[in-house]
């Protein structure tokens, strides 16, 4: 190679080593972006077949649960016309609920979500003698009776059915988070991958460089030294360009697919823990949350058995809230009116003054819960008139659309010592307290205290 690079021109050899550098230069951040765009492509995949998968358990969800509200509606009826429409409204719904069942199970890909859905083939086929029993006595002029029927063997399964559904739901989250994690690793790996081939590339262009400058500057050197011999005796040798700013531009680029990523995740678990209607906190979260502020209050229970120093972080309070009358309220207003009714009380149950510790989350139906950490019974109690009031006063508010005036009873439980107790004792606790609530005419707060409390308190006295 050096006879072969004497005989080129100086500028022939400068060509040469720049258009080497520049090759792999562009052979790296063509292979970084391509990998970006097979990441953000499966990506986009991903969550295109998740949404639509979400979707159709959502529709199924909704089928089911219309078919048993119709059903519940049939003992009801004036008429036998009446009972006839929704008799078929009920058949319209099952057809409806296969045409998405059989779509979904078209990209069943686990054997576990398989088998899931053949359950739910088993429970459909389990109840088709019910619904022509239902039928028979719709057409026989006893729509009692099929209201009778699908209470005594439609519910239940389709109770249990819903909860395979929701089980379902989990799985597709679970199955969607696993996939953003590999997807993650494999981005790890290539950055992995990128940064060596960089690392290479940098290194064949600095020796390639490094040859071709040697047979530029050899001679330039030579006369220069030759020159400094003569005059000041100083050498000036040109440095090669580097690709620094390149390699800088990528790691960025790939720093940024990685944020995006973890953004995406994070949305993903955000979403695997919020209620989808009123954008309070979910169940299962719930469950959670409150099994770890009750450890946090029996450990400060314990702290304080063992310095004698009282600790306010062993009160533990809890807040179970029911919108009084809702079911009235949707069948009157309609089932969106009672959706922005549940968003409205969960927006009034924020606006109450909670501290950012407290949890607000959606316990089930029209039921809502708040956990109350380092709060005392009469610091709850507090808490919850104060929510009270502010969800009887949604109705005057000019921000606010609700048709009718809306109410809440709330129970009220607390708890100053959680050593001998369990979260069910609190949540048992809070849940007679509602019932008390109710009992007494609603739109009330009623308070019950663990039995725990006095015995702490009597302890530290």
């Amino acid at each position: 190679m050096k006879p072969l690079l004497r005989h080129l021109r100086i500028g022939h050899r400068l060509v040469l080593c720049f258009s080497l550098i520049l090759l792999l230069m562009i052979g790296g951040a063509w292979l970084a972006v391509s990998s970006s765009r097979t990441a953000r492509q499966s990506l986009v995949q991903l969550v295109a077949v998740s949404n639509e998968r979400q979707a159709d358990i959502r529709m199924m969800r909704s089928l089911l649960e219309r078919q048993d509200r119709v059903s519940q509606r049939l003992g009801l009826v004036n008429s036998i016309e009446d009972a006839r429409s929704d008799m078929q409204t009920i058949l319209d719904d099952i057809e409806a609920y296969r045409v998405v069942e059989r779509r979904y199970a078209n990209h069943v890909d686990s054997v576990l979500e398989r088998s899931m859905v053949e359950q739910t083939e088993r429970y459909d086929r389990a109840l088709a003698a019910a619904f022509a029993d239902a039928g028979a006595s719709v057409a026989g002029y006893n729509p009692g009776m099929a209201a009778r029927t699908f209470n005594r063997e439609v519910a239940p399964i389709h109770a249990a059915w819903l909860h395979l559904l929701d089980d379902l739901a989990e799985l597709q989250n679970q199955r969607v988070a696993a996939e953003i994690q590999a997807l993650s690793a494999q981005a790890n790996r290539n950055d992995l991958v990128i940064g060596a081939v960089a690392l290479l590339a940098s290194l064949l262009a600095a020796f390639a460089g490094w040859r071709l400058t040697l047979s530029i500057t050899r001679p330039l050197k030579q006369a220069v030294l030759f020159a400094s011999a003569v005059g000041s005796g100083q050498l000036d040798v040109p440095l090669p360009r580097s690709s620094d700013d390149e390699c800088g531009m990528l790691l960025l680029a790939l720093k940024a697919m990685a944020r995006q990523l973890q953004e995406a995740n994070a949305r993903m678990q955000r979403l695997a823990i919020e209620d989808g209607l009123t954008g309070a906190f979910n169940r299962r979260h719930f469950d959670d949350v409150l099994f770890a502020e009750h450890e946090r209050a029996r450990r400060a229970a314990m702290r304080r058995n063992s310095e004698g120093v009282q600790d306010a972080a062993a009160h533990l309070a809890l807040l179970l809230i029911d919108v009084d009358h809702f079911k009235a309220f949707n069948d009157q207003f309609g089932h969106p009116a009672g959706d922005a009714c549940l968003r409205a009380v969960v927006g009034a149950v924020r606006d109450a003054g909670l501290r950012p510790g407290d949890f607000l989350a959606r316990y089930g139906g029209e039921e809502f819960v708040v956990i109350l950490p380092s709060c005392d019974i009469a610091g709850a109690a507090v808490v919850a008139e104060r929510v009270r009031r502010q969800v009887e006063s949604l109705h005057a508010r000019p921000d606010e659309t609700l048709p009718a005036p809306v109410s809440v009873s709330i129970g009220l439980a607390a708890m100053c010592d959680a050593r001998d107790s369990r979260p069910a004792d609190l949540l048992r606790a809070a849940d007679l307290a509602l019932y008390d609530a109710k009992h007494a005419g609603r739109n009330q707060v009623r308070e019950r205290a663990l039995e725990c409390c006095s015995t702490a308190g009597a302890a530290v006295a």
